[in-house]
């Protein structure tokens, strides 16, 4: 253990007229343990006070370092402040954490990154505020968690309360690119928490081409509370013509769907409306131009009551 201390007075200043340091630090190989603590203080129109320690601890695949500062001074707004920052690794495993505390508020911030099986990597950061801000929301949280492989794979949280204990904002989504078929999906949601109703976005684009044609699909979904509205289309493609296909469907009553097709010379075209009461109603267009520039339409027109 090694201690210093040092005194100082003199009668030339007030500002000064006395000051002390003593410092001392501790290390042990066999305890994993050292420490070193500062305090500074001095006598003048307002007392201050001023102490810093750092301290550190080591195993075999672990170890965390910690370094705090107070502060104090009388007859000021604020009398006291704290802080304290400290890092850590524990195999694949990092962490970090802050912390600021003056007068009965305090902010308080962590973060952990991990490595995980098959390639994952995690990242957390939580932030907590309190008392900082005036009534009538004087605190906030924000905490968020992603998860990714760094290559087609990525999943987030936002959970953000602006004034707890109130319902907080909640954002969440998963993203992926270049797996399997699916050339990229993106779902992402948002809710309050408490609340029944959530809004949702969903797009996806898929390819299942083969050797004997391609077909690219894009399907689309938003949802709000109970109210949604999916769209979604396909290319197709094939030897001697190409296709597409488009569906779109207004909460779970009415979906409406159009199919075309062109071949050679012959564009047929198809277009459909279904209605959760049962009642169905079918348009079909068929167009054909011959070697002599002639067009024919035939249009029908169906209407059926289905049985309940």
């Amino acid at each position: 253990m090694n201690e210093t201390k040092l005194e100082l007075k003199q009668p030339f200043s007030s500002t000064l007229g006395q000051m002390s340091l003593h410092s001392r630090t501790h290390s042990s190989d066999k305890e994993q343990h050292s420490s070193h603590t500062t305090h500074l203080s001095w006598n003048s129109t307002v007392p201050i006070n001023i102490s810093i320690n750092l301290n550190k601890q080591w195993k075999n695949n672990s170890s965390s370092r910690q370094a705090c500062a107070q502060f104090t001074a009388q007859q000021m707004a604020v009398s006291l402040v704290k802080g304290c920052v400290s890092v850590g690794q524990e195999g694949n495993s990092f962490s970090q954490n802050a912390e600021l505390r003056w007068d009965n508020r305090s902010i308080e911030e962590g973060m952990k990154y991990q490595k995980g099986l098959q390639g994952m990597h995690s990242l957390q950061l939580n932030i907590d505020l309190d008392k900082v801000s005036p009534a009538p929301c004087p605190s906030h949280t924000l905490h968020t968690k992603v998860q990714t492989n760094l290559r087609d794979h990525l999943e987030h949280m936002v959970l953000l309360g602006l004034c707890p204990p109130q319902p907080t904002l909640l954002w969440s989504g998963s993203h992926r690119v270049r797996s399997g078929e699916e050339l990229f999906y993106n779902q992402s949601r948002l809710s309050v928490t408490g609340r029944p109703h959530q809004c949702s976005l969903t797009l996806a684009l898929t390819n299942s081409s083969t050797a004997q044609g391609s077909n690219m699909s894009l399907f689309s979904e938003s949802r709000i509370g109970n109210w949604s509205i999916d769209v979604g289309g396909s290319a197709l493609s094939w030897l001697g013509g190409t296709g597409l296909q488009v569906q779109a469907r207004l909460g779970r009553s009415e979906t409406i769907w159009v199919n075309g097709s062109v071949e050679g010379r012959l564009s047929e075209n198809h277009g459909g409306l279904h209605e959760r009461s049962g009642l169905n109603e079918d348009i079909t267009v068929c167009s054909m131009c011959g070697d002599k520039s002639k067009l024919m339409l035939d249009v029908q027109e169906k209407r059926q009551q289905q049985k309940s």
